[in-house]
This record gives C-alpha cells, sequence and structure tokens, in this order.
C-alpha cells in the first residue's frame, strides 16, 4: 500500500492517462484530481490498486485495480474494487463490487452491492436494494438490511433490522444478534442449541417476505 506522501499531484481533464510510482498507470475519461490527501474522479476512470489516501471521491464509472484504503469513500454510479477497501466511513449509490473484504467503520448503501470476501465493521451497515456478502459480516453495533441479502457465512452484530423485499433473502451460517427485528409477517426460525446469555443465536435459515 503506497502511502500518502508517494503519490503525485495530478490534475485530469478529457481523456488522460497517468502513472502513479510503484503501482502502476490509469486513466480518466472526464476530470479529476490525485492527489496525497484525495482522488477525486467523474466520468469513466480506472485507478491503480494500492493506493492510500484520506478522501476518494468517484462518479460514473469507476474501477480500483487492487486494494483501496482511505479515510471516506463516497461512490456513485458503477464502482469495482478489485481488492479490500478499507475505511472510516463508506457511503455508496448506485453498484458496488469488491472483490475481496470490506474493512472498517460504517457502511452506508443503496443499489447493488457486491463483496466477495467478508464485510467486518467496528461501527454500523445500512444496505437498501440487494446485498451479497460471500463469506461472514461481522458488525459492532448496528445491521440494517431493506430489500434482499444473500450471506455465505454468519451475520454477528448487537442489533439486526430486517426490511425484507419479496425476493428470497438468505443467510447461509445464521445470525447471532442480541436483538433482531424484521418486518411484519417474515418467519424466523430460532435453532434449539444453547444461547449465549447475553446473545441470540439463529440457525442457518432463508427468511422471506410473504
Amino acid at each position: 500500500m503506497a502511502e500518502k506522501e508517494s503519490i503525485p499531484f495530478i490534475k485530469l481533464s478529457g481523456s488522460s492517462r497517468f502513472t502513479i510510482p510503484g503501482l502502476g498507470e490509469g486513466r480518466v475519461s472526464g476530470s479529476g484530481r490525485i492527489s496525497p490527501e484525495e482522488i477525486n474522479v467523474s466520468g469513466s476512470s480506472t485507478m491503480p490498486g494500492g493506493m492510500k489516501v484520506g478522501l476518494v471521491e468517484a462518479s460514473g464509472s469507476s474501477t480500483f485495480k487492487g486494494d483501496i484504503e482511505a479515510d471516506r469513500m463516497d461512490l456513485s454510479g458503477s464502482a469495482s474494487i478489485e481488492g479490500s477497501a478499507r475505511f472510516k466511513r463508506l457511503t455508496k449509490s448506485g453498484s458496488l463490487r469488491i472483490g475481496g473484504d470490506a474493512v472498517g467503520g460504517s457502511m452506508d448503501v443503496s443499489g447493488s452491492t457486491h463483496v466477495e470476501g467478508s464485510v467486518n465493521l467496528g461501527e454500523k451497515l445500512r444496505a437498501s436494494g440487494s446485498l451479497e456478502v460471500g463469506e461472514d459480516v461481522v458488525v459492532g453495533d448496528l445491521v440494517e438490511l431493506d430489500g434482499s441479502f444473500r450471506v455465505g457465512g454468519r451475520i454477528k452484530a448487537k442489533t439486526l433490522d430486517a426490511w425484507l423485499s419479496r425476493e428470497m433473502s438468505r443467510v447461509e451460517g445464521g445470525i447471532e444478534a442480541a436483538r433482531t427485528r424484521t418486518s411484519p409477517q417474515v418467519p424466523l426460525s430460532v435453532s434449539s442449541m444453547p444461547r449465549p446469555p447475553s446473545m441470540g443465536r439463529s440457525s442457518s435459515q432463508g427468511l422471506e417476505k410473504r
């Protein structure tokens, strides 16, 4: 991961190509600027992976060719991160695909979100639309889901709030939460295994709004 100090100041307009020393080439069709503090691009962009900055703002169609780390990520349109994403806060509208893990403080996403690895957040996850996660979702406080979701591992949080669409939603590894609230008429089965004193656990289950 390239530290902030190693990233040059670059201003982009029209159809431009650029190089980040030690990381590789990128291109932008539109406008943008890159500095040790921020990546700000609009239009169609491809960025090398391995960058670490304070802020990422990307609109339009954006691709990061590897891992990316930022204090804050604001994404809109169609975004693809081919590695893992690390952040304090991530907000997104549109479509997002993360090829690795999503690790950070909080995520607030709408539209279509796909994380091939795990989601590990210290604070909260809010997702509306469709959410697919290949492995576990572990969140320190609140998981709030509105729409459809499929999780290949477990969901673990203090509170799980789920408002489900008519599409089938499934959590393969079960749910661990002190409090679970779902939309009306959604069946929620609970396993017969003993529960820890401060946390309920439900089995692997499908959740479906009728």
